[in-house]
């Protein structure tokens, strides 16, 4: 499947993303070319994706990096090419085995809440944000949809029942302001399968006191009518609580970063090639030219364009090296409707 999409040259980071030229676009790690490693050690166990196809890049600025290509259960062998002090060769290894001392490294569907190196949110620049908290500490994201409904993920809530939930409205940070409501009903999409790429992944929740809107920090989110998608490359902003950086450094205001829709079908692409799941039409993908973005969460939490919620966060590989995937909120508005009123 030929991928019309822009190259994006390696960063200043050795694990950067890049994208490879030719007649198709695979993603791929920007690899400094000075790196001297018989083999990246970028291995871990639960699934060998390794690298394939190093191409240098040459761009001014960034000639010291190459892109290379994930592939799908593949070992590769990646070593500098004796003509060039430039340029890493890459072919296949048979049982290739790591060397004493290298690490191995997991990178599994991680729903811990956090959003990568996004900004603080303004008071009141938020109000149908929620936070959904398990035994007084934020488990996930939501949003109000009306004075006695709120939108979630469905493995938000799974196996969880309403007296083991609250959810705090009217406050961007978690230890201070806003009020905290009890949960009378949880209704989770009757089609959800948490072991088909997470599909049908949304749930709504009633609460027993119901929310009471004002003019700044307690509103309703608006919601696109059935079927209204956002156009690729449109601009959109995912917010939430968590770790606002990878050595999980956790805030207690609300974070928020902006991203970009990407197409479905180079999504599917990306994470079909590591082997990783599919991409359905109830989903939607978004990214950041940095890395930048939900990982695996706040889980829950509303993907924004203009305002209007257009996903859920629901899954991702890796934080934000790959787009991450939310359910697809305009898909769903007619089952909001039916169960909610709204």
């Amino acid at each position: 499947m030929a991928v019309d999409t822009p190259v994006r040259v390696c960063g200043s980071f050795t694990q950067d993303r890049c994208l490879m030229r030719g007649k198709e676009a695979y993603i791929g790690f920007c690899i400094h070319v000075h790196i001297q490693l018989q083999t990246f050690n970028i291995l871990h166990t639960n699934l060998p994706v390794l690298m394939n196809l190093c191409e240098q890049l040459p761009v001014a600025g960034h000639k010291q990096y190459q892109c290379c290509e994930f592939v799908r259960f593949e070992q590769q062998e990646c070593h500098l090419l004796e003509d060039s002090k430039n340029a890493y060769g890459c072919r296949p290894v048979e049982n290739m085995q790591l060397k004493k001392g290298r690490s191995v490294r997991r990178f599994p569907v991680i729903r811990d809440n956090r959003i990568i190196n996004g900004v603080d949110a303004e008071p009141g620049e938020f109000p149908s944000q929620l936070s959904l908290q398990r035994s007084g500490g934020h488990s996930c994201g939501a949003s109000i949809l009306n004075e006695n409904w709120a939108l979630t993920a469905a493995h938000c809530v799974d196996g969880l029942s309403v007296s083991s939930i609250t959810l705090l409205a009217g406050t961007i940070y978690l230890d201070s302001g806003g009020t905290r409501h009890r949960v009378e009903e949880i209704i989770i999409h009757e089609d959800y399968n948490k072991y088909d790429s997470w599909r049908n992944d949304i749930a709504v929740v009633r609460v027993s006191d119901p929310f009471e809107f004002d003019e700044v920090n307690v509103k309703s989110i608006p919601l696109p009518a059935q079927g209204e998608n956002p156009a690729d490359g449109a601009n959109a902003t995912v917010i939430g609580w968590g770790t606002v950086d990878f050595d999980g450094t956790v805030p207690n205001t609300l974070q928020k970063v902006e991203q970009v829709i990407v197409n479905q079908e180079w999504c599917d692409f990306v994470y079909d090639r590591v082997g990783y799941g599919h991409v359905y039409d109830g989903q939607i993908c978004s990214d950041s030219p940095a890395i930048k973005g939900a990982c695996n969460g706040d889980s829950g939490g509303p993907l924004l364009v203009n305002g209007t919620v257009v996903g859920l966060v629901s899954w991702g590989y890796r934080c934000a090296y790959f787009p991450t995937v939310y359910t697809r909120v305009p898909a769903y508005k007619d089952w909001i409707k039916e169960r909610t009123g709204v």
